[in-house]
């Protein structure tokens, strides 16, 4: 059995978890097994379910600058009690070029993997990008969500190389396929029977631009008192949130359901906004496509979202919240059918991105 080490940010509901996740569960584990190592002080939301598949779980020191040669070190002492793992897979790019240098000088194949487009602004990100830029020189692999997310981690240079992959975030299209049935059931059982409910999916942090989505929120609600707005996701900003829907007066009409397995959630929405400043994809936009939810969408997501099956509709952030809701509203009483197979058509299908991957794992374990 070919073991693979995760460097992942955390084991809670994040875009990356989620398809690393979602590879998990539907990989072969008797021929390939994921183990991770987490930040230690980060959330393990996901930790009973990777144990029940077979993983383990390790934590580091989170790196503060000055631990440098204790997080070397930490990074040294853990390869060389683990010569199991031949392929460290990285997600976390802040010190990646630590620890896959690391790994690299270890014996070790290493694949460097990016899904954002930017990091969040203010000294941090600065801080960030001088961090971030040697990857480029240490890695054996690059992979990436979309091409610009792998342009924006690794430069153009990089991804006309052979030993870079644009690697689909690839979803269970048989999970988010619409179903009626489970669509009656949840709305039943939250109370929006007779509701127009605008949906979002994510982590309640600065780039998926909640704030502005409650402003648009609030519009749509003066308009139509029966709207309701489903919130599936939790994360640092909640609090703030929270207090904001209460200034806006629309409490009453918000639903924050906190961390869950958003697949169900999906079919109680009648429509799904994402205003998010920047993403490298956009996991979240694909499997609200293939539950059939027309996607109302900021102008700066990658092109890949879009399976070219009309559910999308693209807007400036620029543009104020009145107009947004101008747009979300004409899709009230919109039909809705299932678009798997155009999700599978797309390359997002689990099955087929598992194939590669394994195939890939078990070529560069030898």
């Amino acid at each position: 059995m070919i073991r693979i080490l995760h460097v992942i940010g955390s084991l809670d509901m994040g875009g990356s978890q989620m398809f690393v996740l979602n590879v998990y569960n539907n990989i072969d584990r008797s021929k390939i097994q994921f183990d991770f190592v987490v930040r230690e002080g980060k959330t393990y939301l996901l930790e009973d379910k990777i144990h029940a598949l077979g993983g383990k779980i390790y934590s580091c020191p989170k790196y503060k600058g000055y631990n440098h040669f204790s997080y070397v070190k930490w990074w040294r002492t853990f390869f060389q009690e683990h010569p199991e793992y031949r392929i460290v897979h990285g997600h976390v790019r802040s010190t990646a070029a630590i620890y896959l240098k690391i790994a690299k000088n270890c014996g070790r194949k290493t694949i460097s993997h990016s899904h954002s487009t930017r990091n969040t602004r203010g000294l941090s990100s600065f801080v960030k990008a001088i961090l971030q830029f040697p990857i480029r020189l240490i890695a054996d692999y690059f992979f990436a969500c979309s091409l610009a997310a792998g342009e924006w981690l690794f430069g153009k240079k990089i991804t006309k190389q052979s030993n870079f992959f644009v690697v689909p975030n690839a979803i269970d299209t048989a999970k988010f396929a619409y179903n009626p049935s489970i669509r009656q059931e949840l709305r039943r059982q939250l109370n929006l029977e007779n509701n127009f409910v605008v949906g979002h999916v994510g982590r309640l942090d600065i780039p998926k631009n909640h704030t502005f989505l409650l402003q648009i929120f609030a519009t749509i609600y003066k308009k139509k008192p029966s709207a309701r707005l489903l919130l599936v996701g939790d994360g640092p900003l909640k609090q703030k949130l929270i207090e904001q829907v209460g200034q806006l007066h629309i409490s009453q009409a918000v639903l924050f359901c906190g961390n869950q397995m958003a697949d169900r959630y999906y079919q109680a929405m009648d429509v799904f906004v994402f205003p998010s400043l920047y993403e490298g994809l956009g996991i979240a936009i694909i499997e609200a496509q293939t539950a059939g939810l027309p996607c109302i969408v900021s102008k700066h997501l990658p092109p890949e979202i879009d399976l070219q099956c009309g559910l999308i509709a693209r807007m400036d952030l620029k543009e104020n919240p009145q107009c947004w809701a101008e747009k979300i509203l004409a899709q009230i009483d919109k039909s809705r059918i299932s678009r798997q197979e155009t999700a599978i058509a797309k390359g997002f299908d689990i099955t087929k991105t598992n194939r590669w991957l394994t195939g890939f794992y078990t070529q560069e374990s030898v």
